[in-house]
């Protein structure tokens, strides 16, 4: 198993980022039971039976949908799913790695402590 680990520091909290790792390694850093993990569709279909028994929220792929209303959906289903309590997780797709560093930096400017 390769696995590369990068810690970011901000002014309040530090968060770690892991490149080239296993699926299993997920579960030795984040418990199933409060962890949300954010994809999408061509990543989920691909890879369906890794995120049995996760709490999953699946967008759709491409440029089209690297826009504001699909970070509204992302965060409207966090707070559905009580954000609060969980650690966000996301397997990169090509819209995902767009729009989750301006996600990121909302949750950032409200105060949201991110693991």
């Amino acid at each position: 198993m390769l696995l590369h680990k990068i810690d970011y520091s901000y002014t309040h909290q530090k968060v770690s980022c892991y490149f080239d790792a296993d699926f299993s390694v997920i579960e030795t850093l984040v418990p199933k039971t409060n962890t949300i993990i954010i994809t999408d569709s061509n990543v989920y279909t691909f890879h369906q039976a890794k995120f049995n028994g996760w709490d999953v929220i699946v967008i759709e792929p491409g440029e089209e949908n690297m826009q504001q209303t699909t970070i509204d959906f992302i965060i409207a289903e966090l707070i559905k799913k009580g954000l609060i309590k969980k650690h966000i997780l996301s397997v990169l797709g090509e819209a995902l790695l767009q729009i989750l560093p301006h996600m990121l930096q909302v949750f950032i400017c409200v105060g949201y402590p991110l693991v």
